[in-house]
Order: C-alpha cells, then sequence, then structure tokens
C-alpha cells in the first residue's frame, strides 16, 4: 500500500515516534519524494536505538524501493559526513551487487570472416521512477534503481571513502572492510563474471594481482591470465600485517557467509602472518575449529599446531571446541591436546567426559592427559569408577584396566561398575581383576552373590564358571542358593550348569535340613520342566538326597505331591 498526501507524512511519523515495527516497510513502500524527504531527515537525525536498527534495515532495500533516488542520495551524503563505517559498509556489498554483465554470443565479421566471440553485457535493470502500469516495463526481481552509469559512481564514491580511511584511520579500515566482507554470499559469487563484477571487493581484495585490470566501471581478466591464478594483493597490504588485523582476519575466517571470501582471508593470513606465527584469541580459534568448511578448518588445525601460546586453551574451551568440531578434523585436534594441554588447568570431570567419548581419537586424548593430571593430583574413587562407562570399544579395555589398577582394589563391590558397563571389553577387564581374587569370602559374599543379578551374559556365565570352581570343596555352600536358583531358572544357560546346580542344591539339603524351603520349590521347577535333561538332573538330585536323608521325603512330599516314592527302595518316581 503506497501512502499519498499530508495524511501519509503524519502516519509514517505517527509510525516513527511510536517505534513500529511496520514503518521501514510502509516508508520503503512511500514513492512521494517529498515525503521521503521530510522523513528520511528526521530518521537521520534521530540518535535511538531503535531508529538505528530500523536504518541498517532500510540500507538493505533501499536500492529496490521506486522512487527512494533522492533519499538514498540523502542516506549516502548522511553516512559519509558523520563518517558511518558501518552504513557506507552495508552500501558497499548492494553497491557491488546492483551492477552484474551476463554472457551473451557476438557475431563479428572481419577480413570477409564472420566468427563469434563471448563476450560480457551489462544488464540495466532499472527501476523506473514513477513508472505507469500500462506503458513500463515488467519490473524483474533484481531490478535497482540508477542507470549503470549512475551506480558505477556511486560505487567509486564509496570505494574513494575506503581508500582514503587507509590512509586516514587503517585500524578502522580493516574492520569496516570486514563488516562489508562478511556480508557477501555465495551467490555473489555464483560464476566467473559475477566474482569480477564486485567492483568494490576487487579494489579492497585484490587491487595488485596482475591477475586483474581496472577500470572506472568494470574489472577485466588481463590477457593470459584466469581467475584461477588469482591470488590475494590487497589495497595497502600493510594494513593488514598489523596483530589487530590479524584478528580482524580471523573473525573474517570464521563468520564470513562467503567461500570466496573465506578463502581469500585464509590465503592472505598465511601470506602475511604465517612467518611470525598465528596468534588467534581463544574464542576466535574456537570459531575457526568448529566451522564447516574444509578451508577454514584445515587452516584452524594449522593455527592450533602452531599457536604461540597454547597455554592460553583452557578446560572449557577444548570441551566446546571437542563438542563442536568437525568430525574430519578430530584426530589432528586430539594429538594437538595430547601435546599442549595443562592437566593441572583442565579439570578431572572434563578429562573424564572426553576419555568417555566414543571417538577413537577423543577418548585417547583424554586419557592420556587423565593419566598425566592424576600422577599429579590422584583422582578420587568416583572419578575412577565413572571411566566405567568409556563407550569407545578401542580402548575401553585399557581404559578400563587402568582405572581398576588405581583403584587398588580387588574387591567386588568397588569393580561391581565396570562389570555393568555396556561394552565387553570394560566387563571383561572386570573380570579379568577379580579372577585372582578368593570368591564368596565371608566379608564379601553379598558382593559376589550381587553379580549373579547382571543382565549381561558373560558376567553370568563367568560367575558361574567362579562358582563352580568354588564349589569342588567337599563342603556345600548354601550362601551360594541365589547363584543356583539362577542357573536353574534362567533359560539361557544349558544344562551343563543346570545339572551342577542341581547336585549343589542336592549336597545343601543334604547337609542342612532347614534349607528345604528355600531350596525344594528350585527343584520343582526344573522337575517340572519340558526338557527330559533338566526333569532327569532335577530327580536325580531329588534320589540322592532322600537316600542320604530319608528324613527329606516328607519335605519333597508337601512341596512336590505328585512325586510318590517306591516303597521300600527310597527311589521317587
Amino acid at each position: 500500500m503506497t501512502i499519498h498526501g499530508s495524511t501519509g507524512l503524519s502516519q509514517l511519523r505517527q509510525l516513527f515516534d511510536e517505534q513500529s515495527d511496520q514503518f521501514v516497510q510502509q516508508f520503503a513502500e512511500q514513492q512521494d519524494s517529498e515525503i521521503l524527504a521530510a522523513v528520511i531527515d528526521t530518521w537521520l537525525a534521530d540518535d535511538r536505538p531503535w531508529s538505528r536498527q530500523q536504518l541498517l534495515a532500510y540500507t538493505e532495500t533501499v536500492l529496490y524501493c521506486r522512487g527512494h533516488e533522492a533519499a538514498f542520495r540523502r542516506l549516502f551524503g548522511h553516512a559519509e559526513a558523520v563518517h558511518d563505517h558501518e552504513i557506507l559498509s552495508r552500501l558497499l556489498v548492494e553497491l557491488d551487487r546492483c551492477v552484474r554483465r551476463e554472457r551473451i554470443t557476438r557475431l563479428t565479421r572481419a577480413e570477409g570472416t564472420a566468427r563469434t566471440e563471448e563476450v560480457l553485457r551489462a544488464r540495466s535493470g532499472r527501476l523506473v521512477p514513477h513508472a505507469h502500469p500500462d506503458t513500463s516495463p515488467v519490473p524483474q526481481p533484481d531490478d535497482r534503481l540508477f542507470t549503470q552509469t549512475t551506480r558505477s559512481y556511486f560505487r567509486r564514491r564509496v570505494w574513494r571513502y575506503f581508500r582514503r580511511l587507509s590512509v586516514t584511520d587503517p585500524p578502522a579500515c580493516t574492520v569496516a572492510l570486514a563488516r562489508a566482507l562478511k556480508r557477501f554470499q555465495d551467490d555473489d559469487f555464483a560464476a566467473g563474471e559475477n566474482i569480477i563484477d564486485n567492483w568494490s571487493l576487487m579494489h579492497a581484495c585484490f587491487r595488485h594481482s596482475p591477475v586483474l585490470t581496472f577500470d572506472p566501471v568494470h574489472t577485466q581478466v588481463t590477457a593470459g591470465h584466469t581467475l584461477n591464478n588469482l591470488e590475494p594483493a590487497p589495497w595497502k597490504p600493510e594494513i593488514w600485517r598489523s596483530a589487530s588485523a590479524q584478528q580482524v582476519l580471523f573473525d573474517v575466517a570464521a563468520n564470513a557467509d562467503s567461500a570466496f571470501v573465506r578463502r581469500w582471508s585464509v590465503e592472505l593470513l598465511t601470506q602475511q602472518h604465517a612467518d611470525d606465527g598465528f596468534a588467534a584469541e581463544p574464542n576466535a580459534l574456537q570459531r575457526l575449529l568448529c566451522h564447516h568448511d574444509p578451508v577454514v578448518l584445515t587452516f584452524a588445525v594449522d593455527v592450533l599446531q602452531h599457536h604461540p601460546q597454547p597455554e592460553v586453551m583452557d578446560g572449557s574451551l577444548w570441551m566446546v571446541i571437542f563438542e563442536l568440531a568437525s568430525p574430519a578434523i578430530l584426530p589432528a585436534i586430539s594429538k594437538c591436546f595430547i601435546e599442549f594441554a595443562d592437566p593441572q588447568k583442565i579439570h578431572s570431570s572434563q578429562l573424564i567426559s572426553l576419555a568417555q567419548s566414543c571417538h577413537s581419537d577423543v577418548a585417547r586424548a583424554g586419557f592420556r592427559v587423565l593419566q598425566a593430571r592424576h600422577r599429579h593430583t590422584g583422582l578420587t574413587t568416583e572419578e575412577l569408577t565413572r571411566l566405567a562407562e568409556c563407550q569407545c570399544a578401542a580402548h575401553a579395555c585399557e581404559i578400563a584396566a587402568w582405572a581398576m589398577s588405581e583403584l587398588n582394589s580387588k574387591e567386588p563391590a568397588d569393580v561391581m561398575p565396570f562389570l555393568a558397563a555396556a561394552l565387553p571389553g570394560v566387563r571383561r577387564a572386570a573380570m579379568d581383576r577379580l579372577s585372582d581374587c578368593p570368591a564368596f569370602d565371608e566379608d564379601c559374599c553379598s558382593s559376589w552373590l550381587a553379580i549373579a543379578e547382571s543382565p549381561h551374559r558373560d558376567v553370568q556365565w563367568w560367575l558361574m564358571d567362579v562358582a563352580r570352581t568354588h564349589t569342588h570343596s567337599a563342603v556345600p555352600d548354601s550362601r551360594l542358593v541365589p547363584i543356583f536358583r539362577r542357573a536353574v531358572l534362567e533359560t539361557r544357560f544349558g544344562n551343563r550348569y543346570r545339572a551342577w546346580a542341581l547336585n549343589q542344591l542336592a549336597r545343601i539339603l543334604t547337609a542342612d535340613k532347614d534349607q528345604a524351603d528355600s531350596v525344594l520349590p528350585i527343584v520343582a521347577v526344573a522337575l517340572r520342566s519340558l526338557r527330559h535333561t533338566d526333569r532327569r538332573a532335577a530327580l536325580g538330585a531329588l534320589a540322592r538326597a532322600g537316600h542320604q536323608a530319608p528324613e527329606l521325603k516328607a519335605a519333597i512330599g508337601r512341596h512336590i505331591p505328585e512325586l510318590l516314592w517306591e516303597n521300600g527302595s527310597g527311589v521317587p518316581r
């Protein structure tokens, strides 16, 4: 909706005074030059933060607003007068985008011979002010204000501002140019002709390159060269050599939206600062290492490996890097971590988290630095047992074995977290740790029995083998009834374990008649099994118990009433 007349002026001023979100949209749709002039003068003089944000948003659309030629000139002139680097850096980008050439094939004749050649021709794409809907051409999405000549004039003018700024205030110039460079998009470099059409950017980044030739309107590729040979050759290279400029380039490499600009910043950093070392600030290095661009990632690893002060990286920063970095560079980061990380500056919980990583290189790096920290500041029992949760199968066994050795304990209760681990390697290390311990001692029998509740099959089988070894003695151990019950009731165990468990239960019945009420229900389950091998083993256990202790027959009859004894033979049937 376009607002006309004094009513439109009053409505725009009302929206402006109320700080309405609709102000910029309504102002952009307005085409009356007198209204635009009256509002923009007030706008440029306003110092409210909201007004500033709206003005920055307007700079991105002003060249697309029909009839805003005068408003653009006022905005441009005001930014020059007050040295508003931020506005001018945005206008530099928009003015570079508004001049685009396209490839056409042209037929030429020379000496009677016709031939075709490919040339670049600029497309006008002008938004005609006050266009009539019946006679004016249909506007295209990329149409903008002004003729090609006027656009080129404003491009030269904005570049002249930054060229002079590079002499009067070099640090401010690098910051302002970096702000502009970060705003370019990949679409601005979609084709070779689009690259060189960014006239101001070419001056800022490649002014002294032999590959390019500059004229007041366009940039051309020098005869005999191609854009593949284009290397950074900025206007006044010396302004990019300072320490502050190096940090600015790091910021461009990490935050630029365009891959072309990121590559330029990486190459310029390598060109001008590689010999003196890359002194990237920790936050800048973090952004580089967590980037998605392979070019930036490769450069970031190089910066990390040759950083003059790697000790500035604290534990929190390393953790963020490991969490967000691309998997492709994790091996290199892990190597640097082992080499540069100070164990005393990284909390043990952070190192344990790294050692628990599922990534092999990260787990190894965290484990190595954790060992170094443990030599200086011993880990607590709780911290060591947390290593049972490691997730890297390649290093799980080594990490778990080291943790249990540092626990300096072979008590099942201390090793229990490792027996309950998700990885088989950790559980195997725990079983090896307990293999030399006397099993089912009076002091730790309850811990051994708790292992029987493990959901892991390998631990259950190992425990059964330990219990079988323990029961080779002549005296039956009634404390092991929970293990025998597990062997009988658990379907995953074979007949070998069930037969052994039923035999042990029979020995316990014979030695201690008071255990009948807890043992006989277990034997009854096996006797009623569908497997004939289980029934046979249970029947044999009952026969031995009844033969050796006839007084048990009454108890057996109560729990298994369907079992009958042959008269005088003591044999059940």
